[in-house]
């Protein structure tokens, strides 16, 4: 009977944990933070979006300019993230768009980082 009594604390815990996931996985994105809602909520770009970068003689990313950006977006603050292959973070930037926006807006990337390390970009917005 001592073996039941060992066991019950590990079920315990594990079925505590099953339900944590469970949680976190009803979580929704809104356009003004994160909740547990079930609200439906519609994002200003539907569209999407076309990336360009500048790079120096040196092959570091400068700026990139992103294009297609819809009117609806004006006034949401833009964050561009730049990841590498492993999805990692190499370089960022954030704007507060015009209260009409712009259709395209150049941010400069302060990391610099090198253009054979982009793989991809990540882009949000939060009005």
């Amino acid at each position: 009977m001592r073996l039941p009594r060992r066991i019950l604390p590990l079920l315990a815990a594990t079925t505590l944990a099953g339900a944590g996931f469970a949680a976190a996985a009803t979580l929704v994105v809104a356009s003004t933070g994160l909740g547990d809602g079930g609200t439906t909520v519609t994002g200003c770009q539907t569209s999407s979006l076309t990336f360009s970068h500048v790079v120096d003689s040196s092959h570091v990313v400068k700026s990139v300019t992103l294009g297609n950006i819809a009117g609806g977006c004006g006034g949401a603050v833009l964050s561009l993230n730049l990841v590498d292959s492993s999805n990692t973070s190499i370089g960022a930037a954030t704007t507060t768009l015009p209260g009409t926006a712009p259709g395209y807006v150049t941010l400069t990337i302060p990391q610099q980082p090198a253009s054979t390390s982009v793989a991809d970009y990540s882009v949000g917005f939060t009005q």
